[in-house]
């Protein structure tokens, strides 16, 4: 898991909940994304093509893992603080 942060600004497709199933071999992956309107699967060549250039752009502004493990740490130390 990695964090994008808020003050990267707008992404596309932040505004949905995704899932991507893949493996090795590309063929038989598919994402299902979950709108206002119900979940919708995607396999088609084209359609993950595109997912994939999307989750691109989202791990090139993403902390690393290192990054999101001490931001991750610091929001629960905070949390922590306001509950004593």
């Amino acid at each position: 898991m990695r964090v994008v942060p808020f003050d990267v600004g707008a992404m596309p497709g932040s505004s949905e909940s995704f899932t991507c199933a893949g493996g090795v071999i590309p063929e038989p992956d598919t994402e299902q994304v979950d709108t206002s309107l119900g979940a919708r699967i995607f396999d088609a060549p084209a359609h993950m093509a595109r997912f994939r250039s999307l989750l691109a752009r989202f791990e090139a502004r993403a902390l690393s893992e290192e990054e999101t493990r001490e931001f991750i740490g610091s929001i629960k130390k905070e949390m922590e603080s306001k509950r004593e």
